[in-house]
């Protein structure tokens, strides 16, 4: 059941990656950079599956959370960045700015305490808990300048779809440390149950986003 769903997330991505191609001449910077992030989870996940087959070939231990651990890393960057961006007042920059900060700090110690080749899952909350905050601030603000409906909106569906993920993430990581030890099969079934389903809600949302932005850019060739 875990590889239907992994092999489905894997064919999503590459859909995403495929729209997202359409809308980027016509994209903003904020979205050329929320692009950037898909086609570097693209090629993220396809190392790790080189990887994983290169480890299972030599009879090696299959261990690929030094890989989720720089993925975190990298993919945070571009998100922060991308919001820092797209916000505009300098105080709500300066924010991120410091958000950023405490997780690279968070993520800098967890990896020094921990090492690297176990999951920082601390660094990973803190993620999300700081980006959860930032979502829900950058989808006031825009609901506030659009009033329209999310699903005619690219900025609403990408930044709901975020949301959706990084707030949904948080009790699933919250108990990581608690369920590898005491249950790792109920860790395992929340792996598939939550974290697949809310990664399927994001890239989704995100696609969408992507479709309408070339969709509504073809409109404007036309009416010229």
């Amino acid at each position: 059941m875990q590889q239907f769903f992994h092999h489905l997330f894997h064919i999503l991505l590459l859909l995403v990656f495929l729209i997202g191609i359409l809308s980027l001449k016509k994209s903003s910077i904020f979205f050329k950079l929320i692009f950037f992030q898909v086609v570097y989870t693209c090629l993220t996940t396809v190392v790790a599956i080189l990887y994983k087959k290169y480890q299972i070939d030599h009879g090696m231990v299959v261990n690929n959370m030094w890989l989720g651990n720089i993925n975190l890393f990298i993919e945070l960057s571009i998100i922060f960045y991308a919001f820092r961006i797209y916000l505009k007042e300098s105080w709500i920059k300066k924010s991120v700015t410091i958000a950023y900060l405490i997780f690279v700090s968070v993520y800098a110690l967890t990896g020094w305490q921990q090492g690297f080749w176990v999951i920082l899952n601390y660094a990973d909350l803190t993620s999300c808990f700081l980006m959860t905050l930032i979502l829900v601030y950058a989808y006031f603000i825009v609901s506030q300048e659009k009033n329209i409906s999310i699903w005619k909106s690219p900025e609403k569906l990408a930044i709901m779809g975020m949301l959706i993920y990084f707030a949904g993430s948080i009790p699933f990581i919250a108990m990581w440390d608690y369920l590898i030890t005491n249950s790792p099969k109920v860790l395992a079934l929340l792996y598939v149950g939550i974290n697949y389903t809310i990664a399927y809600i994001r890239y989704i949302f995100v696609g969408i986003a992507f479709w309408l932005i070339y969709k509504n850019a073809k409109k404007q060739i036309i009416s010229s």
